[in-house]
């Protein structure tokens, strides 16, 4: 079985670590040109047994590791820390893209127990709570303030992939 990496929000991740999501949709066609076919996505080969391993966006400093995640939802959206160096001087530091994670500093590992390809609008309200909202139409907001405003309305396939959540790294 494949290890692959995932990436997701701090508000997302929040949710994985609460218990409150177990399920995740990902578009499982990509468009390269207006004018070729669509060509599948890595998501479309996920199978049950798989496991994926969390990326989020994290800070290193001298005192260890941050999560985004793990500090309130202001400081969570603002991707800085300010760090004071005297009374004139000020270092801005920023919070390191979820893209940039590498396997050993994720905490976060998801073993995938189902997967199925169908339109975004097939979701049902129990499975919009699996994403870890509270209702379809919570479901619906995110999905478009993740991808864009269009992209609710175009309905898409997409691949749903089910886990279970193990609040550890991937090779502990």
């Amino acid at each position: 079985m494949t290890d692959r990496s995932l990436i997701f929000s701090a508000p997302m991740v929040c949710a994985l670590l609460d218990g409150r999501k177990t399920m995740t949709r990902r578009l499982a066609w990509r468009n390269r040109e207006p004018n070729y076919l669509p060509c599948p996505t890595p998501w479309q080969s996920v199978e049950a047994g798989e496991r994926l391993w969390v990326k989020e966006t994290f800070f290193i400093s001298k005192t260890g590791l941050q999560y985004a995640a793990d500090l309130p939802e202001q400081e969570q959206r603002e991707h800085r820390r300010v760090r004071k160096i005297t009374t004139d001087l000020e270092i801005v530091e920023r919070w390191t893209s979820p893209i940039h994670m590498s396997r050993r500093l994720s905490r976060i590992t998801l073993a995938v127990t189902a997967t199925k390809i169908e339109p975004l609008q097939k979701i049902s309200n129990a499975e919009s709570i699996a994403e870890g909202c509270s209702n379809l139409l919570q479901f619906a907001e995110l999905w478009r303030s993740l991808h864009d405003d269009d992209s609710w309305s175009l309905n898409p396939e997409v691949v749903a992939i089910t886990f279970e959540v193990h609040k550890r790294n991937i090779d502990a």
